[in-house]
């Protein structure tokens, strides 16, 4: 079957490096592999949620789901437009769950996860355009997170730089495995095929923008340049 071309991008990027490494070490002179190009990325338009099918989604994670993630991931998603690999960055020390000076409970976003440049690792990076930003949060959000906060620990060690959203050690993980498994459900329950992870942010997006909320305050709150 055909490659996509993330797929293809990312074996070019290991190919790469392992090419690379084997010159450094002597058993090659060249790198047939730094004239290659890599397929463009692909950019398609993005659909959001319609508010029936948030709720489909939300009450199928939370009855049938096999990832336990899934549910605090996807209302981090919904409630704040976050990209999945700046919820998937997010530490415990990142949440304000409490008011506080007449502030809102709130995220800040310092970071997001991403692979190294083997593509061997995840690792923590900077947010897409490297600014720290503070996404106010529901009283329900801040409810529902506090009380997965008491879970969490009850599983594995927790400290302020414990992901919120981490492997059964506690360590980083990757988005890729939440988007998968969304749309392996989604796929499962005859949910429209345009739907992915990022419709979630542009769901939050849009909602704001019907509410009226002013654009400059939106583009800082999604974290656009």
């Amino acid at each position: 079957r055909s490659l996509s071309g993330s797929c293809i991008r990312r074996i070019h990027t290991i190919l790469k490096a392992s090419y690379s490494q084997a010159i450094a070490q002597g058993a090659l002179a060249n790198n047939p592999f730094s004239a290659a190009k890599q397929p463009k990325k692909e950019r398609s338009k993005a659909v959001p949620f319609e508010n029936a099918e948030v709720a489909q989604i939300l009450k199928i994670v939370n009855t049938e789901s096999v990832n336990p993630l899934l549910e605090p991931a996807l209302l981090i998603a919904f409630h704040t437009g976050l990209r999945l690999n700046e919820i998937t960055g997010l530490q415990w020390q990142d949440i304000v769950l409490e008011y506080s000076d007449n502030k809102r409970p709130y995220i800040r976003v310092r970071r997001a996860v991403s692979r190294d440049y083997d593509a061997t690792k995840i690792i923590y990076s900077k947010t897409k355009t490297g600014i720290v930003r503070d996404v106010s949060i529901s009283s329900e959000l801040a409810t529902y997170l506090k009380n997965y906060k008491q879970v969490q620990a009850k599983q594995l060690p927790q400290t302020p730089n414990t992901p919120v959203i981490c492997d059964m050690s506690g360590g980083i993980m990757h988005g890729d495995i939440l988007s998968k498994a969304l749309r392996r459900l989604m796929s499962k329950h005859g949910m429209r095929e345009e739907l992915t992870w990022h419709s979630t942010r542009h769901t939050h997006i849009t909602e704001l923008l019907i509410y009226g909320t002013p654009i400059e305050v939106v583009r800082v709150r999604a974290g656009h340049s």
